[in-house]
């Protein structure tokens, strides 16, 4: 008598085989997961300490120059270098605005790439060999 999985094999074997092939393509797919995480973490931590340390001296050096800045801008307004001051805070926020709505926008970059891929590959695949059950 034929098995209903299409071979003679008893289905305890079948069974054990398919949990074994399940466990498998579990642990390649979490293989993957953390060789990406690895690399994640890598190229995160060296490129926010180097951009942190580039920002602060980029910050005291600006901070630097907006200090002596405003007083000759006063000066050569004829102006209160209060005013001066607050019509550059004005732009700078500006600025920063235009600048976090760009960053925002364009350095969306998508984490765990080839995992995704793998899964939406399996997901396809699942889809495609699901039997067809009545009520569908």
């Amino acid at each position: 008598m034929a098995s209903p999985f299409g071979d003679n094999s008893p289905p305890g074997k079948q069974i054990g085989a398919t949990t074994r092939n399940l466990v498998a393509h579990l642990q390649a797919r979490t293989q993957l997961l953390a060789l990406e995480t690895r690399e994640a973490y890598g190229e995160l931590c060296g490129r926010s300490l180097f951009g942190a340390i580039g920002s602060l001296l980029v910050l005291i050096g600006y901070l630097l120059a907006l200090t002596c800045l405003i007083p000759l801008l006063a000066e050569s307004l004829h102006t209160r270098w209060q005013f001066v001051g607050l019509v550059l805070a004005a732009v700078h926020l500006v600025a920063g605005g235009v600048v976090f709505w760009i960053a925002r926008r364009r350095f969306s970059a998508v984490l765990y790439e080839c995992t995704l891929s793998e899964l939406e590959k399996d997901r396809q695949w699942l889809a495609r060999n699901q039997p067809a059950t009545p009520g569908n």
